[in-house]
């Protein structure tokens, strides 16, 4: 079985395949919130590590302490269906 590919849709096909890996690329290296960086050099101010620190402290103590009960909980959703009427 012999085979021809059109080498204008071989071109086209490595164009294709090269834009997605350099956007993957990309992707991968692009930091997409600035929470971490904002958040360390935050760190550095005594009192916002302190109170980092006691609220980390207070959320640890609260799950240690809490209540393991079997109630069970009702949570209302809403789900809307769009169609043509047909």
């Amino acid at each position: 079985m012999n085979l021809k590919y059109d080498p204008m849709i071989i071109r086209l096909f490595s164009y294709l395949v090269s834009i997605l890996l350099c956007t993957l690329t990309y992707s991968q290296n692009h930091e997409k919130c600035g929470f971490s960086h904002k958040h360390n050099t935050l760190l550095q101010n005594i009192a916002y590590k302190n109170l980092i620190e006691k609220s980390e402290a207070e959320i640890k103590q609260y799950r240690l302490n809490q209540n393991k009960s079997s109630q069970i909980y009702t949570i209302p959703v809403v789900v809307h269906v769009l169609h043509l009427g047909e």
